[in-house]
């Protein structure tokens, strides 16, 4: 049996790449992987609205699995960019908790905050943003993580086309909104990162079981 601890952001690239490093990137292109995780992203919202949260939990966590193969085929550091922009303030409004309708805005600004109180834990990570975006509602949550979709698909697209300094940058914020939204949903239905990610990879991929995953889920 495989246990796993979850503590930081690195732990959890970690098991990811360990669990399905080898298929994500021998088998998925970029459109596959952000294919993957709206299918487990609307599958989530799916769950939710027909009162399934069990399994609405297991899917957000694949979701989040697929994102992060994402991120890594881009080498996007996430804890820096998350701390840059989300250091214990909304990126858009300056506040906490936030007072904006920061989806529709695209300014961002640098939080500011001492290297101190970063967070070292996904747990710390977790109740961090809960304290900056205390009161959606599911349904609002929902409405933005299908509006985003679209627009974070339209940037890894648009930085192929054009892999510029530019193109990459507006890449790293949408790719860590996107992120932030995520987390916002694991709070919102109180997952426990660190609980439920080493319960459902105990013993490797929560699918076939297997280290590496030799799932193909190809279509």
């Amino acid at each position: 049996m495989v246990y796993f601890k979850l503590m930081t952001f690195d732990d959890l690239i970690k098991i990811n790449r360990k669990v399905y490093g080898v298929g994500d990137d021998r088998l998925y292109c970029v459109d596959d992987l952000l294919y993957y995780n709206q299918k487990y992203i609307l599958r989530f919202i799916d769950n939710l609205e027909n009162d399934k949260t069990e399994q609405a939990k297991v899917d957000l966590i694949a979701a989040l699995f697929w994102y992060i193969a994402l991120i890594f085929r881009y080498h996007i550091d996430i804890e820096s960019e998350l701390w840059k922009h989300y250091s214990y303030k909304c990126p858009r409004c300056m506040d906490i908790p936030c007072s904006c309708q920061r989806i529709d805005i695209d300014e961002r600004q640098k939080t500011g905050r001492p290297p101190s109180r970063k967070p070292g834990s996904l747990s710390e990570w977790q109740a961090m943003i809960c304290k900056i975006y205390p009161n959606d509602t599911l349904s609002d949550l929902e409405n933005k993580l299908i509006k985003y979709l679209d627009k974070l698909s339209f940037c890894f697209r648009n930085y192929i086309k054009k892999p510029n300094e530019k193109n990459l940058k507006e890449l790293e914020y949408r790719a860590i909104d996107y992120l932030v939204l995520i987390f916002e949903a694991m709070n919102l239905i109180r997952i426990d990162l660190d609980k439920e990610i080493t319960t459902m990879f105990k013993r490797g991929c929560y699918i076939c079981h297997k280290i590496p995953c030799i799932c193909n889920y190809s279509e």
